[in-house]
């Protein structure tokens, strides 16, 4: 019992201090930087439970931080089905399991409160596709606008998969999506060996996830 007792306090004790703890971290951070939020499956063995998720930051802005995952974090179709007509970004299956399955499986509720719904952009300015409308996300993938704005660093541009990631794949290679759209109706583009594929490819095959959330370091959690 004291034992219980014990591991109760020390538990509520991480929970008080690693909100300042995160804020530190974030505020001190810049771009290029290595920041935790928040923990998902990667190593594979899932009987030692998930592993912190580890971000690179991609922009600061005054109080708010853009982060996108070091890491492939799983392996996920863009649709489940393939559809003859423009696909976008709004009513694909990928933003469903990303701001669903992934967000309340990846964050806390207390790390939820620093993540902000973000308006995105969808324009898309290649082979006269339809963006589709803007949206409003918890987690997204990276546009082609915002993957040529932000990837210019080829270690952050690179794909690493996790090995949870790692063994679900079934190409020879692995990329990872953007939400923008690609040449054909039913393709979105996609980040392959680092550069930006606007060609993209077909929205029913596999490829990685990197997610990207806004934080803001003004949030309640970090009070």
């Amino acid at each position: 019992k004291l034992h219980l007792k014990l591991d109760i306090s020390s538990e509520a004790k991480i929970n008080e201090i690693k909100p300042k703890y995160h804020k530190q971290m974030l505020s001190d951070a810049n771009v290029g930087s290595h920041v935790f939020w928040g923990s998902y499956e990667q190593d594979n063995i899932s009987s030692n439970g998930k592993e912190p998720i580890e971000w690179y930051v991609l922009d600061v802005q005054g109080s708010k931080v853009l982060l996108i995952s070091k890491y492939g974090l799983d392996i996920v179709k863009y649709h489940s089905k393939r559809i003859y007509a423009n696909l976008t970004w709004e009513k694909c299956d990928l933003r469903k399991w990303l701001n669903g399955e992934f967000y309340n499986a990846a964050f806390s509720m207390a790390e939820r409160q620093g993540i902000i719904k973000s308006t995105l952009d969808n324009f898309y300015r290649f082979y006269d596709s339809y963006g589709g409308n803007n949206t409003q996300d918890n987690v997204f993938v990276l546009s082609v606008d915002e993957a040529e704005k932000y990837l210019t660093d080829k270690n952050i541009a690179d794909l690493h998969a996790s090995a949870y990631a790692d063994g679900k794949k079934h190409n020879s290679y692995l990329s990872y999506w953007l939400r923008s759209p690609g040449r054909l109706t039913d393709d979105a583009a996609i980040v392959q060996y680092g550069k930006v594929d606007v060609y993209g490819d077909q929205t029913t095959f596999d490829h990685a996830v990197r997610p990207a959330i806004w934080i803001d370091l003004n949030a309640d959690i970090f009070k």
